[in-house]
């Protein structure tokens, strides 16, 4: 069953790159979109899977060497699940992917930029027991490993470079999960049409659907409805997923949970009559629904009997009556 992480132990760092510095890589406007929308629902005002203030955006980190810092801070601030989103332009060299920073470019991205390697040992080595990284970038599928029966795809053996067992190294972990929106192969289209990256606007659109459901959707479910999106929009590219141990099963935001009425007991009203009276006291109780008749509106107690009253009007005239007379009509029920 889904669960949402533990509200003070979880961290989530959104990174996003929308200006570059060299005009190769060409700007991603959507980008900054992009980290706003994911915030607004990984951390509502009113209390989401992650606190506001543990769901930290980077905007435009000027090397890569700022992100391996907020990556590096993010990991060791985690214990229960630590969430990586990054969206930018990928680069592949050798066979290897790296995340572009603001003053990255394709001939200096192995200094400028951040090597995934990088970030899956800075990850690898959070306390976190749950791990999610998010890639919206181009050839994020390299992050996946183990693919190679993809279908379609096709990886060759020199695209496997980082094999997912080795992202679970730790007897503590319960689960780490890549999701990348492209495959290694394949570049990530930078815009839906509107505000977002086409990745993540679909994602986000079904992060938003999960919202509004009665029960939590967990990682997994909200992936297939984001691919069966992409899929149908009929885009240039597949998102991917991978994961081992429960890390599918972690939730990222709360569903639409309605709490079943709960039955506020009515105080047990006891009428006490002068002492010229006698014993005899008049109790009314909350209705009582029976299944073969009308609610029990009154019970009257008089020392040679009682009687369950279920008239409306008589329940009301013999209250009136006892309260006025003291109930000295012991046959009154």
């Amino acid at each position: 069953m889904a669960r949402l992480p533990r509200f003070d132990a979880s961290y989530a760092l959104l990174i996003g790159v929308s200006e570059y510095q060299d005009h190769e890589f060409p700007e991603v406007p959507a980008a900054i979109h992009n980290l706003a929308g994911l915030r607004s629902l990984l951390a509502p005002s009113d209390g989401g899977g992650f606190p506001r203030e543990k769901c930290r955006m980077v905007s435009n980190p000027r090397t890569g060497e700022g992100m391996r810092v907020a990556i590096k801070r993010a990991a060791e601030s985690a214990t229960d699940v630590l969430l990586l989103y990054y969206v930018g332009h990928g680069w592949k060299v050798d066979g290897d992917l790296y995340l572009a920073s603001q003053s990255s470019s394709p001939d200096s991205i192995e200094t400028t930029g951040l090597a995934y390697r990088t970030v899956r040992r800075l990850v690898r080595s959070s306390p976190a027991a749950v791990r999610i990284i998010v890639l919206d970038c181009c050839f994020s599928g390299v992050a996946t490993g183990l693919l190679s029966g993809a279908g379609d795809l096709c990886l060759s053996a020199s695209e496997i470079e980082i094999p997912l067992a080795e992202e679970l190294p730790d007897d503590h972990a319960d689960g780490v999960c890549v999701i990348a929106s492209s495959g290694p192969n394949q570049p990530s289209q930078d815009s839906d049409g509107a505000d977002h990256t086409a990745f993540t606007g679909h994602f986000l659109t079904n992060l938003k659907a999960a919202t509004q459901m009665p029960e939590v959707r967990d990682v997994e479910a909200v992936f297939d409805a984001t691919k069966a999106a992409m899929e149908a929009a009929e885009l240039r590219h597949v998102p991917l997923i991978a994961s081992m141990g429960g890390a599918r099963r972690l939730a990222l935001v709360k569903g639409l949970v309605v709490p079943a009425p709960v039955p506020v007991a009515e105080p047990e009203v006891t009428l006490v009559p002068p002492p010229e009276a006698g014993d005899e006291t008049v109790t009314a109780t909350a209705p009582v629904p029976r299944e073969d008749g009308p609610a029990k509106l009154m019970s009257w107690h008089t020392p040679v009997g009682s009687a369950d009253i279920f008239d409306s009007t008589l329940a009301l005239t013999l209250l009136r009556q006892a309260m006025a007379r003291g109930g000295d009509d012991e046959r009154a029920g």
